[in-house]
């Protein structure tokens, strides 16, 4: 007799098997059934067989049972699957009668994509084991295309790789169509190009990048990395770490190809993974680095494997509640609204294609009609907590890149600089004004340089207009930030005699601030204005002539707090 099961059932089979790992409170929190219920499926499923299902304690939980982190093996994800299948339909069925809301479905790509990875796999075998031939000799990606030798890209250069066969052109189209899902091959034929990552326990992760070039296809595989990268050792700023402790808002990573983009993203990623118990829901296209789980739970989602595109994928991720979501593009106005309307709640981090802030904030805003741009970029205004500009230099040994990143956490003072195009390109210089955790493009150099990351030649080539010899670097940056101080300083306070008493009037201004009836009480007057706004105290004589002078800006960051002079 066929076992007989509840909707909770279904959808905790359901859910194991997308989470693969998995605690208790996590499979009643994405399910909605009670504890219970999920205890005794947990429970249910050991008891069927002790091999479906392996853990780890955590941590102790008081006095009673410790905390365990579950994990399907590949025979619990079999014994799951075939469990499914046969209630779909009947669940499907006495859900419509009793509430149409509750009708449970099975994803109708899930089987086509198990299908695609298992074509995948065979039909790239052949290629993988030269492709790690290639990869050992020092390749950084391997190129495809009928009637051709392979050729590798070795130290900067392409050379023919003759190890591989030598397609023709049918057999060439058929090995493309069986690698490509139909998300894939639509998107190829539409925009010329299209690529996934991939991983298996038997190679390497690497990305398939197939394109479009005289009407024939070609195709590139490219080794990822490893293991994802850290924000120190990318030399980022610790001003990141604000932003990995942001809950919502909207954070731009921008810079043309190859500049470190991915890489920053990715570091971010990582720091959040290893720090909160986050939902982060990535969409990418494709994939650049695997994230293991660490504190979070993450899926990682490629366009055209995962989801038809963008926009789907985003409002599911949405629509789900996650706690950060990751674009690796920004693609039309709708998506983009949809953005920053979720920005209010969640955290987005979007890599744009554009060479700096202003062209990335002009190249958003752009998306929408005339007509829409003011109200654009006052929500854009409202919504964003930061700009990440990345600039990729030769690295010091000459084997590749490192990246130098403009760094700007968003300030409400700072809002003109959007919301009037013609101070956009202002920005950086704005945002100077009111935080000092800014980090300038120079200031990014400089550091590089400082740990020996770059030369000395590519560092004078982005700090301008200083020809740089050794132990210059430091006078330079310190003069440029003296520079910014004295632009963050208000207006000075100049103590005046005013008839028989004496008055506080602020530097420029027709007005006196402030009337005393001694100099001593004006200039505690001027001292506090000054101290707030960071300026100095000008300290005149009945004559006019000026008296004295004290300055409560520039310096150290560390304000007097009582002259003693006066």
């Amino acid at each position: 007799m066929k076992e007989r099961i509840g909707i909770n059932t279904y959808r905790l089979r359901k859910l194991a098997l997308q989470m693969r790992e998995f605690t208790i409170n996590e499979l009643v929190a994405a399910s909605s059934a009670s504890k219970e219920t999920t205890q005794g499926f947990v429970f249910n499923l050991r008891q069927k067989n002790a091999g479906f299902l392996k853990w780890e304690d955590l941590r102790p939980q008081g006095p009673g049972r410790p905390i365990r982190r579950y994990r399907l093996t590949p025979e619990g994800l079999e014994y799951l699957t075939k469990e499914i299948a046969p209630f779909a339909l009947e669940l499907n069925e006495r859900a419509f009668k009793e509430d149409p809301s509750l009708r449970p479905s099975l994803p109708k790509s899930t089987t086509s994509v198990v299908r695609w990875k298992e074509e995948l796999a065979a039909w790239l075998e052949p290629v993988l084991l030269q492709f790690d031939v290639a990869v050992g000799s020092g390749a950084t990606a391997l190129f495809l295309k009928p009637d051709e030798v392979w050729t590798a890209r070795i130290d900067q250069q392409m050379k023919a790789f003759p190890e591989g066969r030598i397609w023709n052109e049918e057999e060439f189209s058929t090995f493309v169509h069986n690698i490509l899902t139909p998300w894939q091959q639509k998107r190829l034929e539409i925009q010329g190009w299209t690529a996934c990552a991939y991983r298996s326990e038997k190679h390497r992760p690497f990305d398939v990048f197939c394109r479009m070039v005289s009407g024939k296809p070609v195709v590139e595989l490219r080794p990822l990395p490893t293991r994802v990268p850290t924000i120190e050792e990318l030399h980022l700023s610790p001003t990141m770490t604000h932003f990995s402790n942001l809950q919502h808002g909207l954070i731009l990573v921008t810079g043309i190809a190859g500049s470190g983009r991915s890489r920053t993203l990715a570091a971010m990623i990582d720091q959040i993974n290893a720090r909160k118990q986050d939902h982060i829901i990535t969409i990418e296209e494709p994939v650049r680095y695997f994230h293991e789980r660490q504190k979070s739970f993450i899926e990682q989602r490629q366009v055209a494997i995962d989801t038809p595109d963008f926009s789907p994928a985003l409002e599911e991720a949405l629509a789900g509640k996650s706690d950060v979501v990751v674009l690796s593009d920004i693609t039309d106005s709708e998506m983009f609204a949809t953005v920053l309307a979720a920005a209010e709640r969640t955290l987005l981090l979007c890599r744009v294609t554009a060479p700096g802030a202003t062209e990335a904030l002009n190249k958003l805003v752009d998306l929408f009609p005339k007509i829409e741009q003011a109200s654009v970029r006052s929500r854009l205004a409202a919504n964003l907590a930061g700009i990440v500009s990345v600039t990729a230099l030769p690295n010091a040994s000459g084997t590749g890149t490192v990246s130098a990143a403009e760094v700007l956490p968003w300030h409400p003072e700072a809002r003109d600089c959007i919301l009037d195009p013609a101070k956009t390109s202002l920005l950086t210089e704005c945002l100077l004004r009111y935080d000092k955790s800014t980090v300038t493009l120079e200031e990014s150099v400089l550091k590089l340089y400082k740990k020996h990351a770059i030369t000395r030649e590519v560092a004078a080539r982005h700090i301008k207009g200083i020809k740089i010899q050794k132990g210059r670097l430091r006078g330079l940056f310190q003069r440029k930030r003296d520079e910014g101080k004295a632009q963050r300083m208000g207006k000075s306070q100049h103590v005046v005699p005013v008839d028989e008493e004496w008055g506080v009037r602020g530097e420029g201004n027709d007005r006196l601030t402030s009337i005393h009836s001694t100099q001593g009480e004006a200039i505690d007057a001027a001292r506090n204005i000054a101290i707030n706004q960071r300026s100095e105290v000008v300290i005149h004589r009945r004559d006019g002539r000026i008296r004295d002078k004290d300055n409560y800006g520039s310096g150290s960051d560390s304000l007097p707090l009582r002259d003693r002079k006066h």
